[in-house]
């Protein structure tokens, strides 16, 4: 079966359109739209299976985007980050009150928390059954940009370095 999707602004559910399970290109709004709506029971119940189609072709392709954009190695490098030697040094300054500098930890913890509150390990595939967007917000055919880890480091680097200039 071949979808193609397009997030319609505003919508939490993208445009799905089904070109084999939803009979050739017709899908299920052109069948609303073109006036073809019977109560015969056999049209009812073609078009209660497209529309279960269409939500078990939604909720596979969501889960998948939600699980590229909001989980996995892409956080791997900011996790270590927060690990590291070189921000715990910073955090231990952090601590001399009387040492005050412009990229402490507060600014390093304001960069971090930034990245790793996008990452969402949710949701279920019986969630969306119930709901169309994880509780994190997430939509289909959004892109999310990281500051990237490299600008952290240096920010953690620059901490120290102006915590010992003479």
């Amino acid at each position: 079966m071949s979808t193609s999707i397009s997030a319609t602004r505003g919508s939490p559910f993208p445009r799905i359109c089904h070109t084999t399970a939803c009979g050739g290109d017709e899908g299920i709004a052109q069948f609303f739209e073109a006036g073809q709506v019977s109560t015969a029971p056999e049209a009812i119940q073609q078009l209660l299976q497209r529309f279960q189609n269409f939500r078990e072709d939604y909720i596979q392709v969501y889960a998948r985007e939600h699980r590229r954009a909001r989980s996995g190695d892409q956080f791997a490098s900011y996790e270590k980050l927060r690990g590291s030697r070189r921000y715990h040094l910073l955090c231990r300054i952090d601590h001399l009150e009387m040492i005050s500098v412009r990229h402490n930890r507060n600014s390093v913890d304001r960069l971090l928390t930034s990245v790793l509150y996008s990452q969402c390990n949710g949701p279920s595939l019986d969630a969306l059954q119930a709901a169309p967007v994880c509780s994190c917000g997430y939509r289909l055919g959004e892109e999310i940009t990281f500051i990237p880890a490299g600008e952290i480091e240096e920010a953690i680097d620059l901490g120290i370095r102006e915590t010992w200039k003479p």
